[in-house]
């Protein structure tokens, strides 16, 4: 079962380098978020692994792996940068620009 874990994080990792030129992740403490109830789920899914395999396929591919901050990234307006709350599931508007569109799209990085 390790192997086959290994395999499928390896396999990932070539894929998203083959077909993105910059890969983004949150740099997220997955520790922190494992409750007792979901620990075994979120910590079998080899986080830390597949995050130490990326950069080095995206090396080998020529490509670039960047950890994102992951203070506030869906509150911060990519346009003007003005910090408002948006609830999950809800489109971004800025109350000072205007920039509107899926949270998650404003979130990335231009």
């Amino acid at each position: 079962m390790a192997n086959r874990k290994r395999d499928f994080r390896r396999k990932t990792a070539r894929t998203l380098v083959n077909r993105h030129d910059m890969v983004f992740h949150g740099a997220l403490n997955i520790i922190g978020f494992a409750r007792p109830r979901t620990v075994n789920g979120l910590l079998d899914a080899g986080w830390a692994s597949f995050l130490g395999i990326l950069p080095l396929r995206a090396a080998n591919a020529g490509r670039k792996v960047a950890g994102l901050d992951p203070k506030y990234p869906s509150q911060d307006c990519s346009q003007c940068g003005r910090r408002q709350k948006v609830k999950i599931g809800h489109a971004y508007v800025c109350a000072s620009c205007g920039n509107d569109g899926h949270r998650d799209v404003n979130a990335a990085p231009s």
